[in-house]
């Protein structure tokens, strides 16, 4: 600010210095000064302006200065024409032209005294603040360290709980990419027929354990049904097979040979044994598969054993645990003892015509049973 009102009295100095050297010479070189002292003079004064408008006396005091730098600008400049003109300048004028310096260097004078008491009180303010700044620094210095330890405890927390975060992804990524590989693989053994397969993790109560216990429901329903039809399809051609062994006329022994035989070997039984009813209300043996007739009974009244049990309750007749003196299966290095033995009554409107009686060494199924 004081370089800048110096810069101001300095322009109105060369501005007065080249008009007096033209209005003693009346040359016009003298001019140059003069005309860029008034450039320069206003712009000192509106550098000024920026620099003090946080203070209000200074502004005042900077509007009066450019009045009276106006004014005096304004009387060099008539004095200039007077003289390019061939008159004179008046003493009044001259004196006019000295009170205008006089103000301006006043008022010069008194902002140069503000600021200079706003300078000592800024540089006091400073020292004061200079007097704290160790105490500041240290107290700063402190904070800092604090700050340091606490954003870097903070810092290690977080990034451990990410390291466990990421772990914990990566691990949780990996199952579901294990149990998504799991499920697709028994879909495609499920679209390909095996219907047997399950997934085995369905415990999970999430959205890839609930697609599994889906798939394994759909799987197991897949499989009831084709099951289903399996039976049906298997019982169907047994019966349609069957009827062709019986078509035909055939006397009594080569039928019952035919059916004892096909029955036998379609359910896999290992002994068979076939019972016609008799005139007399007994069951007579009339055709056995691999069946020793040497040591099995030749007729059965109704209700007498468990071809009789057959007839006379006219349905069938199961045993699981065979005894050794029941039945026992003949080959050609021993005997081998059945697990399953059974009656099956034939009927014919609710008329028994005979029992069909099978023994196999393993257990018979529900299929093999209907």
């Amino acid at each position: 600010v004081i370089r800048g009102l110096d810069r101001v009295v300095t322009q109105l100095i060369n501005a007065e210095t080249g008009q007096r050297g033209y209005l003693l010479t009346g040359e016009d070189n003298f001019l140059q000064p003069y005309q860029g002292a008034i450039d320069d003079a206003k712009a000192a004064i509106a550098d000024v302006k920026k620099l003090t408008m946080d203070h209000n006396s200074q502004q005042l005091s900077l509007n009066q200065l450019q009045e009276i730098v106006v004014l005096r600008l304004s009387l060099l400049q008539k004095l200039i024409i007077k003289k390019q003109r061939g008159q004179q300048a008046t003493a009044e004028e001259l004196q006019e032209g000295k009170k205008h310096m006089d103000q301006a260097r006043a008022i010069i004078a008194a902002m140069v005294d503000r600021e200079n008491q706003l300078l000592s009180e800024r540089t006091a303010q400073m020292n004061r603040f200079a007097g704290y700044t160790p105490a500041l620094i240290v107290i700063a210095a402190l904070l800092s360290i604090i700050l340091t330890v606490i954003s870097f405890a903070r810092v290690s927390s977080d990034f451990e709980r990410t390291t466990q975060l990421q772990l914990a992804l990566q691990e949780k990524d990996q199952q579901i990419s294990r149990r998504i590989n799991l499920i697709q693989e028994v879909a495609g053994k499920v679209s390909s027929g095996d219907y047997s397969v399950r997934v085995s993790e369905t415990d999970s109560q999430d959205t890839l354990g609930n697609l599994a216990l889906s798939l394994n429901q759909m799987a197991h329903s897949l499989e009831t049904s084709f099951n289903s039809l399996a039976d049906k399809e298997w019982l169907q051609a047994g019966i349609a097979s069957l009827n062709e062994q019986m078509l035909g006329e055939y006397e009594m022994p080569v039928l019952t040979r035919n059916i004892i035989e096909y029955v036998a070997d379609y359910t896999g039984s290992q002994v068979g044994a076939f019972y016609i009813s008799d005139a007399d209300a007994s069951l007579k043996f009339i055709r056995g598969f691999a069946f020793d007739e040497s040591k099995g009974k030749n007729s059965f009244n109704i209700g007498e054993g468990l071809v009789g049990q057959a007839a006379s309750g006219r349905k069938l007749m199961r045993i699981n645990n065979v005894q050794p003196d029941q039945l026992l299966v003949s080959h050609a290095t021993g005997q081998i003892l059945p697990k399953c033995i059974v009656a099956i009554p034939l009927l014919h409107e609710r008329k028994v015509m005979g029992v069909l009686e099978l023994a196999s060494i393993r257990e018979y199924n529900a299929n093999e049973i209907a």
